[in-house]
């Protein structure tokens, strides 16, 4: 294995600084950085809280001015009903519903409303299941396994990778058509207008919109089924999930009857070719928290006071720029959903040039500093991050974060050393790093550089594609000939053993353009 005295590092680094390029220009900072703990980057957000459900409470948000009145009293007495009647009311006003939708609270969250929806409609067409992150596999695999779908109908999944859509435009307006408006667990979205669904459709479209409700615009033309919960965006709490109607959807309640498909209670939706009317105007199937109902009315009036759904969609979108920015400044982190168009604005999904362990150590260690809580991606998406940006999470906490960030990875990748080689590395990626290393120490004194240190410090990617070697690089040609050092990480080979080719044809390069300009 090999290993290089520190002492060299630092004696080049000194030498470099005190001969050739000025104190605290930022090619010396970039170049030393890898040698110093990263000191804090400065103020903490006011509030750590990221989650991505449930959710951060609103800014002000106090449980003691919550109302009382109907704590303690029948969720069908008069009083329990107007409070519901008020929460379906309000929804509807502030996301303009149109008036011939209904909406009802119903049990279980979102899982329980999509649920609910499936359960009672599916079965009457052929279906179109499109999915690109966990929940959306989830209701493909219910339809599939439980309510066994394809024994009466044909269903076509449409699916792609975490960080990108399928296809939507082969979905069929015959058909019916379940999707999720944003992808919680990927960071991925649909397109804005939902063009790919046709306007006269005789199917109908099922919309899991529970991370997209109150931060994007919908389209509710298109969408005949929608499900979100309390606790996503506006941040109330769980339990309760909300589900919306189209006429279509109500016609196909009262016209379409199952065959040999049992409904517990809690999913009946119709009676007797009716639908259950008394769900959407406050009598609940079944027993609601109206501790929970009289949050979600605080949380609408709290969204009305920032400008109503326009206010909390431009919040969730200020809050996505901040972290574009950062990203755009900073090689090692980029968004899972690399496509601008698709990306949520909600569920940020980022991944890390570092190792899953380093990225659970990253979250961790955030999380010890009180400076983000739960920001740790979900257990079935790529090793990443997921930074929540609704409209409850203030933007002057994005912003206070992202420093943070870029001093949890310095301080991830300066504490790692050599982890990465003694730990599990294939012995063909140990022969790639030697190869790399002798040819950069060859290429070194082909070129006659009076100092050069190979610093064992991370296990960051950094050399691929904007990299610590390439800003290395272009400073041989602003202070040749000069002694100065080269950052040169052995790991970010074992990490992205793929790369090597290009990184060795770049050194190449870089010997002859050196040779063309002396």
């Amino acid at each position: 294995m090999l290993r290089f005295a520190p002492r060299v590092a630092t004696r080049a680094a000194a030498a470099f600084q005190s001969s050739h390029v000025a104190a605290g220009s930022a090619a010396t900072q970039a170049l030393t950085a890898r040698w110093m703990s990263a000191a804090a980057p400065g103020p903490k957000p006011a509030n750590p809280e990221f989650s991505s459900g449930p959710c951060k409470k609103h800014p002000g948000y106090n449980i003691s001015n919550l109302p009382t009145a109907v704590l303690g009293r029948s969720h069908r007495s008069k009083l329990g009903k107007e409070r519901l009647a008020l929460a379906i009311n309000e929804t509807k006003r502030m996301l303009g519903i149109p008036e011939d939708y209904l909406v009802g609270i119903v049990p279980a969250s979102d899982t329980g409303a999509y649920e609910m929806a499936m359960w009672n409609m599916l079965g009457a067409k052929d279906i179109d299941i499109c999915h690109w992150e966990s929940f959306g596999k989830g209701w493909f695999a219910d339809a599939v396994s439980h309510l066994k779908l394809r024994d009466t109908v044909e269903v076509t999944e449409h699916t792609a990778g975490y960080g990108e859509l399928p296809d939507l435009t082969a979905t069929s307006k015959d058909r019916d058509i379940c999707f999720t408006f944003n992808g919680t667990t990927s960071g991925v979205r649909v397109p804005d207008g939902c063009d790919w669904i046709a306007d006269d459709r005789t199917g109908l479209t099922l919309c899991d919109a529970t991370s997209a409700v109150f931060a994007m615009n919908m389209p509710w033309e298109k969408l005949d089924v929608t499900t979100y919960s309390w606790q996503k965006v506006l941040g109330g709490e769980g339990a309760h999930g909300m589900l919306i109607l189209s006429p279509r959807a109500v016609e196909r309640l009262e016209t379409y009857t199952p065959e040999n498909r049992p409904l517990p209670k809690i999913f009946r939706l119709a009676k007797k070719g009716k639908i259950e009317a008394g769900i959407f105007k406050g009598a609940t199937i079944n027993t609601p928290s109206m501790m929970a109902v009289e949050d979600y009315i605080d949380a609408l009036a709290w969204a009305e006071s920032v400008g109503g759904n326009d206010g909390l969609i431009k919040i969730s979108n200020n809050n996505l720029a901040v972290v574009e920015k950062f990203v755009a400044e900073n090689d090692w982190i980029d968004f899972l959903a690399k496509d601008p168009a698709v990306r949520s604005n909600t569920s940020v999904c980022l991944t890390l040039d570092l190792s899953p362990e380093q990225i659970k150590a990253f979250v961790a260690l955030l999380e010890k500093e009180n400076v983000a809580l739960d920001i740790g991606g979900y257990r079935d998406a790529p090793p990443s991050i997921r930074i929540w940006c609704g409209a409850t999470v203030e933007t002057a906490d994005v912003e206070a974060l992202m420093p943070w960030l870029k001093w949890a990875f310095d301080e991830i990748y300066r504490t790692s050393g050599f982890k990465h080689i003694e730990t599990g590395k294939t012995f063909l990626n140990h022969v790639i790093a030697h190869v790399v290393c002798g040819l950069t120490l060859v290429l070194s004194k082909y070129i006659n550089l009076d100092y050069f240190a190979l610093a064992s410090t991370g296990t960051s990617s950094s050399l691929a594609p904007k990299s610590n070697w390439r800003s290395a690089l272009s400073l041989m040609y602003q202070y040749q000939p000069a002694k100065y050092v080269q950052l040169y990480d052995v790991h970010t080979i074992l990490k992205r053993s793929e790369s090597c080719t290009s990184e060795l044809l770049l050194g190449l390069q870089l010997r002859r353009g050196y040779e063309s300009k002396v």
